[in-house]
């Protein structure tokens, strides 16, 4: 099953229905015996292929006519490479660190995710009393499923700054538009960006209105520039981002350096921990420099960070502050932080002196505290 077909394997016979309303569009029938019902549905660029085994047939499901046949392996394997999204690797290399900690809770985990043109390489450290794991079957397994995504603020009901919000639910919103089949020629390499004006008052800064928008979308070659550009900005800009906020001045980056039919691994390589700055606050606040994903909770570049912004947006939630900043250093070696800093910028209703105070008091930074 992809975006756009779901497919039926019967012993003898294919059915490929339309997902959006189900209804049978093609028949395969008379195919060899498959009683293990062995079948993926993938794409490839622009096509969507089906593969199922006998002699390996490769299918095109858009023009319901054989693309191809590969000659019969010693096993019996139907399978189609994709593409990814940029954030692949992060998602590979977390999918792997859940499956480890599901069999050994207490396991130590350092997974690094490489790819590039149809390879994928995990490599790093990994001390668990339970070996018995098919990694090769978790990497599968997690790109399939993607179809080939410590600061504080009250600007916004998730207290974070309304850039990197809106950035994400645009995302979002074209994931779903794929997946769904309303956007039958996206593809899943995608990229946004919102860039907003603000009203500063005494270290408290509002959101007044988005300035520029930017999203650029791997595509098929079905779909003109003209006709993705109008789609993408009525059903998803328009639909995202709330109408106050959008004026006749708003200016809107779509697609603009043209076609992007090409995306994912086969035109660029990807590594775990490129995209610190787009997984947290979109250069709002300061960043340590480690990654999060393919990490346990004794790494506190993970866990510490997830405090720190647990303790902001509590000083925020608990109107001591409009806006706050936590930074903490840790050494290898020493429970007790090396550091706690506080900044609200002049917006809580106590100093920082107090705010630090009270974090001391009521949040336990120890790493070992932090993952009970």
């Amino acid at each position: 099953m992809n975006r756009l077909r779901i497919v039926v394997c019967l012993e003898d016979s294919i059915y490929i229905h339309q997902i959006k309303d189900f209804s049978v569009v093609h028949v395969i029938k008379d195919t060899p015996a498959n009683k293990n019902g062995l079948i993926a549905l993938s794409y490839e660029g622009s096509n969507f292929y089906l593969a199922y085994p006998g002699e390996v047939v490769i299918f095109d499901v858009i023009t319901y006519k054989n693309k191809t046949v590969i000659a019969a392996h010693d096993n019996p394997l139907a399978a189609i490479a994709f593409n990814s999204l940029d954030k692949l690797c992060d998602q590979v290399s977390d999918a792997i660190l859940d499956a480890v900690l599901e069999s050994d809770p207490v396991a130590r985990v350092a997974c690094e995710t490489a790819v590039k043109s149809g390879m994928i390489m995990i490599f790093g450290e990994i001390s668990s009393s339970s070996e018995d794991r098919d990694y090769e079957e978790i990497v599968r397994r997690t790109i399939k499923n993607i179809g080939y995504d410590d600061i504080s603020k009250d600007e916004t009901e998730e207290c974070m700054p309304l850039t990197i919000t809106l950035a994400h639910k645009l995302n979002v919103k074209l994931s779903e538009l794929r997946r769904n089949g309303e956007f039958p020629w996206a593809r899943p390499d995608s990229k946004t960006q919102v860039t907003c004006e603000y009203f500063n008052e005494n270290g408290i800064v509002r959101p007044t209105r988005v300035h520029t928008v930017v999203v650029s979308i791997q595509h098929s070659k079905d779909i003109s520039l003209a006709d993705l550009r109008k789609e993408v900005l009525e059903k998803v800009i328009c639909k995202v981002i709330p109408e106050k906020y959008l004026d006749e001045d708003t200016i809107y980056h779509i697609n603009p350096c043209g076609t992007f039919t090409i995306g994912g691994p086969m035109c660029d390589a990807g590594l775990t921990g490129r995209k610190i700055i787009v997984d947290t606050y979109g250069g709002w606040g300061a960043h340590g420099g480690g990654a999060f994903s393919g990490k346990d909770s004794t790494k506190v570049d993970r866990s510490g960070a997830y405090a720190a912004r647990w303790v902001a947006k509590s000083l925020v939630k608990a109107n001591l502050c409009k806006r706050c900043l936590i930074q903490i250093s840790y050494a290898i070696g020493i429970a007790e932080p090396i550091s706690i800093t506080v900044f609200s910028y002049g917006t809580g209703s106590k100093s920082d002196e107090e705010l630090l105070e009270i974090i001391k008091k009521n949040f336990d930074l120890r790493p070992g505290k932090i993952i009970q």
